[in-house]
C-alpha cells in the first residue's frame, strides 16, 4: 500500500497544504516548530482519529474555523481509495465526519474499510511504536496469539521426556508442578510430625501403671458411680414454682384492681344516698301551696299530689341505692378476704422458691462437677486402651515415615521433571517467536529464584538490552523490526512515517 496524496486543512496550526507523493519516498525537512511532526501525525489521525495534545484547549494555535472545523486531513492511496476525517467543534461538543471516496459514511463503515486496507492488522502495522507502547501483558498475548505454537508434543517425543506425558496425566506442566509442590509440602509436614508422635508414644508407654487391668477396673467403677449420681440428680430435680408464683402475682394485681373499683363505687353510692336524703327533706319541708320548683302558689290538692309523687320516687331510688350499697359492701368483703388469701399463698411460694433456688444452685454445682469429671475419667480409660497398643502404633508410624520418604523423593523428581519440561518449552517458545524477528528478541518468562517458578512477562530486547534501557535510535530500530514482522505477518506493506 502506498500514498499518492496527502492534504490537510487547519491541522494543528499548519497552513492548508498537500503533499503529492505519487507512491515514492518523501523527505520533509524544516526548522524546529515548522510542523514536520504534525504532518507525520496525519496518517494515524485519518485512520484512527488519534491525535496528540488536547483538541479542546486549542493548543499550538489550533483554532476552529468559522464553520467549526478544528482539523481535517485526507489521504489518497494507490488502490484509488480516498479517506478523509474532519474534526469539528460545535456547541461545546467534539464530532468527527468521515468520508470514503468523497462519500460520508458511518464510523463502523470507516473502521471496516481501514481493517480491509490493513488486512486486519490495524494500528500495529502503520504506527511504529504501537506495539512497544502496549502493556507487557497485551504484548505477550499478542505474540502468543500470532506466533505461539504448542510444543508439548515435540518435547514429549524427546528421550528425556518419554515418560512425562503419563506422569503429567493430562495436566499441563505448570499445573502438574503446582499440584506436586502442594503434595510435597503436605508430605513433608506429615513426615516432620512423625518423630514427635513417636516420642510422645514412648513417653506414654514409660508412664503406664504397673497393673493396667486393675487401673481400668478402678476407672470403670468411678465412671459408673459418677454417672449414677448424675442421673439421680438430673431425674430428681425439684419442680419449678416460679410459673405458679408469677400467675399468683398477676391474680393479686387483678384482685387489687377489682377491690379499688368496688371501693370507688361504694363511695359514689354513699354520696348518692346522702344527696337523696337531703332532697327528700327539702321536698317534705316545702311550704304548702307553693311549687317546690318555681315557688308559685298552687292549689293544695295539686300540691299535695305532686309532693307525694316526688317523695315516693325518691324513696324508690333510695331503696335501689341501698340495695346497690349492700351488694357492693358484700363484694368488697369477699374480694378483701380473697386478696388476703392470695397474698398469704404468694408469701409461702416466695419462701419455697428461695429455698428451692439455694437447693438448685447446690445441685447445679454438683451436676457441673460430675459432667466435667466423667469426660476426664473416660479420657484416662481411653488413654489406657491406646497405651496397650503403643508399640504397634510406633511400628505403624515408622512404616508410614518410610512411605512418606519414598513419596517425597518421587514428588521432588516430578517437580524437577516439570521444571526441565518448562525450561525446554520456554526455550522452544521463545526461540520460535524470536525467529520471526531480525534484531529483536523477547524475554517471555522471569525465573523467581526463591520459589523456582516462572513468571510470565514480555520484554523486547535488542542485543540483550531491554527496550526501556535503549537509546532513542535503538528503540526506533527495535520498533521498526517489530513493525516489519507485523506487516509481513498480515501481508500488507503500509506507508511509514518516522
Amino acid at each position: 500500500m502506498k500514498i499518492i496524496n496527502i492534504s490537510w486543512q487547519n491541522f494543528k496550526g499548519l497552513q492548508d497544504g498537500e503533499i503529492q507523493a505519487d507512491g515514492a519516498d518523501v523527505i520533509i525537512h524544516g526548522q524546529n516548530g515548522s510542523g514536520k511532526t504534525s504532518i507525520a501525525e496525519i496518517l494515524p489521525f485519518v485512520l484512527t482519529g488519534k491525535i496528540t495534545g488536547s483538541a479542546k484547549a486549542y493548543d499550538n494555535g489550533i483554532t476552529p474555523t468559522d464553520d467549526g472545523l478544528v482539523h481535517a486531513a485526507q489521504i489518497t492511496f494507490d488502490d484509488g481509495s480516498t479517506l478523509r476525517r474532519e474534526h469539528l467543534w460545535a456547541g461545546n461538543c467534539n464530532t468527527h465526519k468521515l468520508y470514503i471516496n468523497g462519500n460520508a459514511v458511518k464510523l463502523s463503515q470507516f473502521n471496516a474499510h481501514v481493517q480491509s486496507l490493513t488486512n486486519g492488522g490495524g494500528s500495529s502495522i502503520f504506527m511504529p511504536f504501537f506495539f512497544c507502547e502496549l502493556p507487557p501483558k497485551e504484548q505477550r498475548n499478542f505474540l502468543l496469539q500470532q506466533f505461539g505454537t504448542n510444543t508439548d508434543n515435540d518435547i514429549f517425543n524427546l528421550p528425556e521426556f518419554t515418560d512425562a506425558e503419563n506422569i503429567f496425566d493430562g495436566l499441563s506442566a505448570d499445573l502438574f508442578k503446582e499440584r506436586s509442590i502442594f503434595d510435597l509440602r503436605r508430605a513433608k509436614a506429615e513426615a516432620s510430625d512423625i518423630p514427635a508422635r513417636i516420642e510422645e508414644l514412648n513417653r506414654q508407654r514409660s508412664s503406664l501403671p504397673a497393673d493396667i487391668n486393675a487401673e481400668k477396673m478402678r476407672l470403670n467403677s468411678e465412671i459408673q458411680k459418677a454417672q449414677a449420681e448424675l442421673d439421680s440428680l438430673q431425674s430428681n430435680a425439684t419442680n419449678n414454682l416460679k410459673p405458679e408464683y408469677n400467675a399468683l402475682i398477676r391474680q393479686i394485681s387483678a384482685t387489687k384492681g377489682i377491690k379499688d373499683r368496688l371501693e370507688r363505687n361504694l363511695l359514689s353510692t354513699k354520696a348518692a344516698l346522702k344527696n337523696l336524703r337531703e332532697q327528700y327533706r327539702q321536698v317534705a319541708k316545702a311550704p304548702n301551696g307553693k311549687c317546690p320548683t318555681c315557688g308559685q302558689v298552687m292549689p293544695k290538692e295539686l300540691f299535695d299530689a305532686k309532693r307525694d309523687d316526688k317523695l315516693v320516687a325518691i324513696c324508690e331510688e333510695g331503696q335501689r341505692l341501698n340495695d346497690d350499697l349492700s351488694t357492693l359492701e358484700n363484694g368488697l368483703k369477699n374480694v378483701t378476704a380473697e386478696l388476703e388469701s392470695l397474698t398469704v399463698r404468694a408469701d409461702q411460694l416466695n419462701k419455697q422458691i428461695q429455698a428451692q433456688t439455694n437447693d438448685n444452685n447446690q445441685r447445679t454445682e454438683k451436676i457441673l462437677m460430675l459432667k466435667n469429671l466423667l469426660p476426664e475419667l473416660r479420657y484416662q480409660l481411653v488413654s489406657l486402651d491406646k497405651a496397650t497398643d503403643t508399640q504397634a502404633r510406633i511400628d505403624e508410624l515408622i512404616s508410614q515415615g518410610k512411605e512418606l520418604g519414598k513419596k517425597i523423593t518421587t514428588l521432588e523428581g516430578h517437580i524437577q521433571l516439570a521444571e526441565r519440561f518448562q525450561q525446554q518449552k520456554i526455550a522452544r517458545l521463545e526461540g520460535h517467536i524470536n525467529s520471526q524477528f531480525h534484531f529483536v528478541n523477547f524475554k517471555l518468562f522471569d525465573l523467581i529464584i526463591t520459589t523456582g517458578e516462572f513468571k510470565p512477562t514480555c520484554v523486547p530486547m535488542l542485543n540483550g538490552v531491554p527496550y526501556n534501557a535503549l537509546s532513542n535510535g535503538e528503540k526506533l530500530k527495535c520498533a521498526l523490526d517489530i513493525l516489519n514482522t507485523m506487516q509481513n505477518f498480515y501481508g500488507v506493506q503500509m506507508p511509514l512515517f518516522i
